[in-house]
């Protein structure tokens, strides 16, 4: 069930919210609400590896000249108030990222930046931990260290109206702002991200769009670090979207 925020309650959405819908006359309050999943079942989540200058600085590349991008499982996705899971033996090695996530309203494939923007639902925040991957493992990297159960978050609201093009994306850990980066900072715009991903794959309705981990504020020892750790609280806030909150919790070994 879908529904439009409304301050301190939430009116239902009637009909399909990637085709025709309207806002019905069914109303809860924010205390009737036990459970807020993410926003979106995306058939497909795509991330793009690198969106800022500084980011790539803090990988050691070069600034990509196209998105580069990798394909996560859907069933690492979660939402607002659940754990991110560090699963069996990885507790030493989690990193995090957030992201501003976009969903794409209609079909695309081959789609040009105007049709593209047309083509954006919406945008949330986003929250991913990931982990190394043993070379000898097949398949790319990013994707299989980004693709564990339960280690992806989004939300907690979609904002669909999109007159804003510059978007503060906030990250806090346990309370202290950790990382920060402007939507207007990207080396990839959104509309440029979901074009070129549609010149390769066809982009269904529901999909969901990670635009790129945002750079992470330097620490006392000069450099970002994104270690997290069991009990940690990760926070990401995005203008208009609201501020989702994950706890870590770890497997036990």
């Amino acid at each position: 069930m879908y529904g439009v925020w409304e301050e301190d309650a939430v009116r239902v959405i009637a009909g399909d919210p990637f085709g025709i819908w309207g806002i019905s006359d069914t109303r809860f309050r924010l205390e009737q609400i036990t459970l807020i999943l993410p926003p979106v079942d995306p058939p497909n989540i795509v991330g793009v590896g690198i969106n800022f200058e500084a980011g790539a600085e803090e990988f050691g590349v070069p600034i990509p000249e196209h998105p580069p991008i990798h394909w996560q499982s859907t069933t690492s996705l979660t939402g607002r108030d659940r754990p991110l899971i560090i699963p069996r033996g990885l507790k030493d090695s989690a990193t995090y990222q957030v992201h501003l996530a976009l969903a794409i309203r209609s079909q695309l494939y081959e789609a040009s930046e105007a049709e593209a923007a047309k083509g954006i639902l919406g945008y949330t925040g986003a929250i991913t931990i990931s982990f190394p991957t043993d070379p000898s493992e097949d398949g790319p990297a990013w994707t299989r260290g980004r693709s564990y159960d339960s280690t992806t978050s989004i939300g907690p609201f979609l904002q669909t109206k999109q007159e804003r093009i510059d978007l503060n994306i906030r990250c806090r850990l346990n309370g202290t702002e950790v990382a920060f980066g402007k939507s207007s900072d990207f080396l990839f715009s959104c509309e440029k991200i979901v074009s070129e991903i549609s010149h390769r794959h066809t982009l269904r309705p529901g999909t969901l769009i990670l635009t790129g981990p945002i750079p992470g504020v330097e620490t006392d020892n000069g450099k970002p670090s994104s270690q997290v750790h069991e009990g940690d609280i990760l926070e990401v806030e995005v203008d208009g979207a609201g501020r989702l909150s994950n706890p870590v919790v770890a497997v036990d070994e």
